[in-house]
């Protein structure tokens, strides 16, 4: 990756990952998830005035679907013809503090042209600015094929902050919506809390998140929001039959345990419910114990244990045991 810029305008062009969202574990619109794509990136490096402004801009190129629509959306969907492409990815977050305590974010994907469809700059802007008069166009509306942009989603976030009982906490939670707000559908929910000290050696984090029907999937697109066959957000979005797009819960809860100067355990369990009886509710547990070394052995400065496994949706059963070594 290449870089130039300064603190309030940083130009990144390669392989930038991108996190759109103040969770941890997941991110219903953009995660780590998938395999990174080239992009070119601009952001700011340090907040913005006392507001603590933030932003993150990017536009990328998804790798091939199988099909992307080349005709009108109409009814009969044997009567729709596809063609393989590479459709683009666009970007926007920003977060802004409204307190000291409170923060709001906004974050916003577009998924467009690609293969057959051609998009130019006017149906972008108007894309952009006017969502919806440029998604879930019916087959009686236009002659114009392009006329319909791609697939967009958006969320809004916030984080608040603050000690109960000098306890410090943390609330988070956000509402991701695909393409238009007040559809019955295609809409994703989620909140989290974290709390950095139970006491002097705990610290614990939940999080949750349930999502409607079809989130992920767009009738443009075969694939959907995926890159190389995986989605571009939370986790559990691969964690069914390819084309199933079933709604879901999922639930995390670390626990991060200090045991001494020297040593700390942390604890990671995950489940997930997909809302149909076609589907197992599956569970893994993730402890890995790290030990610091009192001096080096082998230019090893740390090391530690992990262990995970669980059963997957499908009923299957899976674990692996490693042994890890930091040399930093």
């Amino acid at each position: 990756m290449a870089y130039l810029g300064y603190k309030y305008a940083q130009l990144d062009i390669g392989y930038r990952e991108h996190w759109y969202s103040p969770f941890n574990n997941s991110a219903m619109l953009l995660s780590t998830q998938a395999e990174t794509t080239p992009s070119i990136s601009i952001s700011n490096v340090e907040p913005i005035t006392s507001f603590k402004i933030r932003y993150d801009m990017f536009i990328t190129q998804l790798s091939e679907q199988r099909g992307i629509l080349k005709n009108k959306r109409v009814e009969n969907a044997e009567d729709r013809e596809y063609e393989p492409g590479k459709p683009y990815l666009f970007g926007l977050h920003t977060s802004f503090a409204v307190t000291n305590n409170l923060t709001l974010s906004l974050s916003r994907l577009m998924q467009f042209g690609g293969g057959p469809r051609d998009v130019s700059l006017k149906d972008f802007a108007e894309g952009f600015f006017s969502p919806g008069t440029k998604d879930n166009v019916g087959e009686d509306d236009t002659n114009d094929v392009n006329f319909e942009l791609g697939d967009q989603l958006g969320a809004i976030a916030f984080e608040y902050s603050n000690t109960l009982y000098n306890t410090p906490y943390e609330l988070y939670a956000e509402i991701a919506l695909e393409d238009t707000l007040g559809g019955d559908r295609n809409n994703a929910y989620s909140f989290g809390l974290f709390l950095p000290f139970i006491s002097d050696k705990h610290s614990l984090r939940i999080e949750h998140s349930n999502w409607q029907d079809l989130w992920y999937a767009n009738g443009i697109y075969l694939d959907g929001n995926r890159n190389n066959g995986n989605v571009i957000g939370h986790w559990a979005g691969d964690e069914h039959v390819y084309d199933d797009y079933v709604a879901a819960k999922a639930i995390s809860l670390n626990w991060n345990w200090q045991l001494n100067r020297k040593e700390s355990l942390q604890t990671v369990i995950r489940t997930l419910k997909n809302k149909s009886d076609d589907y197992k509710t599956s569970y893994e547990l993730q402890v890995t114990y790290n030990r610091k070394l009192s001096r080096s052995i082998w230019g090893a400065k740390s090391w530690g244990i992990d262990f995970y496994g669980g059963e997957d949706v499908y009923g299957e059963s899976f674990a692996k045991l490693g042994v890890t070594a930091n040399f930093n």
